[in-house]
């Protein structure tokens, strides 16, 4: 990795910044806000960091910064509104907490992140997977001028509400690119809602279709073999920000 990264802590929550390797205050940069502490490209996970530094080298896409974000409870904060568990026996209820979180990215933490950094302020994505994909698509909706580029890597669409959510709310399009992905083996094994993760995940892809998304707008993937675990949700990170950052 040639470039760094460094600690915050905000509002008694923790931070993760990747600075790429030209980093200098004389650029402006995109950043990324990243959920689940920035798994998806923290080295002590994860080698997304030395794929994207090659794309970086070749050319292929431009440098970004990337904010991992520590969740208190994912299940609380990654959940639109409350719905109950559905596994009881294993999991708590989702505490439906997802407009406070998504406040404090867009009052607190964005803020903050462009008063420290040399930061392009009107070019800001958020990723997440699973119910990290989720709240992506939710903050979409709720806060289209903060996110104009938003990755769902294998996106909860099983949570309740949501996919009726996405049907009668408008979805502004300026400027606007999704990237939505599944694997072709998630929920197999699964005998709650979640046995309907592809099919979910594909409605919620037609239903964006239908907001007026077009082709370079909102890429969708089936990935086949892949179930739903951390490690191919790592190996699919780089080309999620490749699609969203490629230089034209």
């Amino acid at each position: 990795m040639k470039g760094r990264i460094e600690s915050l802590t905000v509002s008694g929550r923790g931070i993760i910044v990747y600075l790429p390797p030209s980093y200098s205050v004389e650029q402006h940069y995109p950043v990324s806000y990243i959920h689940d502490s920035g798994d998806l490209f923290n080295p002590a996970h994860s080698n997304s960091l030395n794929e994207l530094e090659k794309l970086f080298q070749d050319g292929e896409l431009q440098e970004v910064i990337l904010v991992g974000i520590e969740s208190e409870n994912r299940l609380n904060e990654y959940t639109p509104w409350f719905a109950k568990a559905i596994e009881p026996t294993k999991f708590n209820d989702f505490g439906g907490n997802g407009d406070l979180y998504l406040s404090f990215i867009v009052e607190k933490l964005i803020p903050l992140i462009n008063q420290k950094y040399s930061t392009s302020v009107t070019d800001t994505s958020i990723i997440g997977k699973s119910l990290g994909g989720l709240i992506s698509i939710y903050a979409a909706f709720c806060y289209p001028d903060h996110f104009k580029k938003v990755g769902c890597i294998s996106g909860s669409f099983w949570f309740d509400g949501i996919l009726p959510f996405m049907e009668r709310n408008e979805l502004l399009l300026n400027d606007m690119k999704i990237y939505m992905d599944v694997g072709t083996e998630e929920g197999k094994n699964k005998t709650t809602i979640q046995c309907e993760m592809v099919d979910r995940t594909i409605l919620a892809n037609q239903i964006l279709r239908t907001k007026g998304l077009s082709d370079s707008q909102l890429r969708f993937k089936l990935i086949d073999g892949a179930d739903h675990k951390r490690h191919y949700f790592i190996q699919r990170f780089p080309t999620v920000v490749k699609w969203l950052y490629q230089r034209k």
